[in-house]
């Protein structure tokens, strides 16, 4: 099967945000490198009227990238996609329900499969951002614009998706709890304090599990 969606998530100890920002770049050019075969210095790295970063000498390649608290994640694949990754917190979430989203996606975060409103918020969030960001829309007034819908699969659990110009779009989310355990996203088992991690790419793309690398990189191997 074709390899169609990398991630690749990497974790530092406390920085300052300078130091975050070059860390990144780095992290960036350093996979773009591995992907492409061209010497990180060489790669030349846009971004759109919106801030979507792009790769102006290579169009086949779609990359994005997102942070929270000490990891760093990106994702590279042959077509548009969009990435988020974010830390499930105690929140007014109800508030922000009703400000960012139709009553259709506030359906998803209050559904019975999530332990807590919190955990169903940030997941929806990621599901919203990441696919603004597959967009390049970003975070705007518009979000109401571009919803999630989702149905519920066999197992009773809820699965998101988009459609955007009569497309459907797919979310895979990971869970990364404490003690950098990475693993398949499933509503009854995250808690607060563990980061959710999606990706919003083509229907029927591939992703693969993500493991640990030797050298601290968490990275994708190929689909199998």
């Amino acid at each position: 099967m074709e390899k169609n969606v990398r991630i690749y998530l990497t974790g530092h100890e406390k920085i300052t945000r300078a130091q975050r920002k070059e860390l990144q770049e780095k992290f960036v050019r350093k996979i773009i490198a591995e992907e492409t075969g061209i010497a990180p210095e060489r790669i030349r790295i846009g971004k759109t009227g919106k801030g979507k970063p792009f790769l102006p000498e290579m169009p086949h390649l779609h990359f994005n990238l997102s942070d929270s608290g000490p990891y760093t994640a990106l994702c590279c694949a042959s077509s548009p996609v969009g990435i988020d990754l974010e830390r499930i917190a105690e929140r007014p979430a109800r508030n922000l329900l009703d400000r960012w989203f139709r009553e259709e996606e506030r359906k998803l975060a209050q559904a019975t499969a999530f332990p807590n409103l919190s955990t169903g918020f940030i997941y929806l969030w990621t599901c919203k951002e990441s696919l603004l960001k597959n967009l390049g829309c970003g975070l705007c007034a518009s979000m109401k614009d571009h919803p999630v819908k989702w149905r519920v699969r066999p197992d009773g659990k809820p699965q998101a998706f988009a459609v955007e110009n009569g497309s459907e779009l797919s979310f895979t989310s990971f869970l990364v709890t404490q003690g950098n355990r990475i693993a398949e996203f499933s509503p009854e088992t995250a808690a607060i304090g563990d980061y959710i991690l999606t990706v919003c790419h083509e229907n029927g793309k591939c992703l693969p599990p993500v493991i640990p690398q030797p050298d601290c990189l968490l990275k994708e191997e190929n689909c199998r």
